[in-house]
């Protein structure tokens, strides 16, 4: 590259006033030739430039990949929901799950099943004599250190 050229991209770029492609052609002078010793400081300078940049992804593949996979993935749950929702319609149709079908039969079930709770409820209630008995002892306790 010319020295009066190269002088004039490098006031341009003093000033702010460089296209990308001039700074390019800047940056390819100062990584590949070699540099007037007046010009070293703006080598380091062009050369951190080159370091730092990072390869450049293509967003918009990116991002129509996330939406994509987003859309699969809405299909594909709604697919597994409807066919569970299908399985488990078809399973409970044709069965009568917790129906008797005799009267004499239901009340007989429902009164051993009220017999098991009553049953129940009764060895409860023997555990809260206990809980009784332990209160009125703490009462006495509290009432002889008064």
């Amino acid at each position: 590259m010319e020295s009066n050229k190269l002088e004039g991209l490098l006031k341009k770029f003093d000033e702010g006033r460089i296209s990308s492609t001039e700074e390019k052609d800047l940056r390819n002078y100062f990584s590949h030739n070699e540099v007037p010793p007046h010009l070293m400081h703006y080598q380091d300078q062009f050369q951190t430039t080159v370091k730092n940049q990072k390869p450049g992804y293509k967003n918009a593949s990116v991002k129509k990949f996330y939406v994509w996979g987003g859309v699969m993935a809405i299909i594909i749950l709604a697919i597994g929901v409807f066919f569970l929702q299908q399985r488990n319609l078809g399973s409970t149709e044709n069965n009568d799950l917790g129906t008797i079908q005799g009267e004499e039969l239901a009340l007989q079930k429902t009164r051993e099943t009220l017999q098991m709770v009553s049953e129940l409820m009764n060895e409860r209630k023997k555990n809260l004599i206990y809980l009784k008995e332990f209160n009125n002892t703490r009462e006495k306790i509290i009432k002889h250190e008064k």
